[in-house]
């Protein structure tokens, strides 16, 4: 599972991702308010991470429209 981040606006903004559960409660938080400057890009995860069955990712910023995310990922 790979994430990636970028921000495609002219000003910066925050990004949280968390984990949630099948009720949508926040189990566990992967990024929480971290702030990507315009026209740049974070890889929030490098490294293999195993989402458990039945748990999904939210993510989350604070102007909308202004994070595109990429996920990459192996179903097994």
């Amino acid at each position: 599972l790979s994430i990636l981040c970028a921000n495609t606006s002219a000003g910066a903004a925050d990004i949280t991702v968390n984990q949630l559960d099948a009720s949508n409660a926040t189990l566990s938080a992967l990024a929480s308010t971290i702030t990507i400057p315009n026209d740049a890009s974070l890889e929030l995860l490098g490294n293999n991470y195993i989402l458990p069955s039945g748990r999904k990712l939210a993510g989350l910023t604070n102007v909308s429209g202004t994070i595109d995310v990429s996920i990459s990922y192996v179903e097994i």
